[in-house]
């Protein structure tokens, strides 16, 4: 599946959200460097969901990815889930 004009855009500006980030790790402070990643992960996932065939079943997927995630950081810290 060929991605349209403007998923392909956007995951173009995550890729270079993602290089300046890794490219300039010792010089960036934290805030800066986690905002890049911020913007990177925001836009990839835009792109994601611009290039999906099925959009209910990919944030379906993602959501449970989402919960499981959720869970085992829960399970881990020892706390119960809200």
């Amino acid at each position: 599946m060929s991605l349209s004009p403007l998923a392909s855009n956007i995951l173009a500006l995550a890729g270079r959200f993602y290089r300046l980030a890794n490219r300039e790790t010792e010089r960036l402070d934290f805030d800066d460097y986690a905002n890049l990643q911020e913007w990177e992960a925001k836009l990839n996932a835009y792109g994601n969901l611009l290039s999906s065939s099925n959009v209910d079943q990919f944030l379906t997927q993602e959501m449970a990815d989402a919960e499981e995630f959720l869970s085992f950081i829960a399970y881990r810290l020892g706390i119960e889930e809200e």
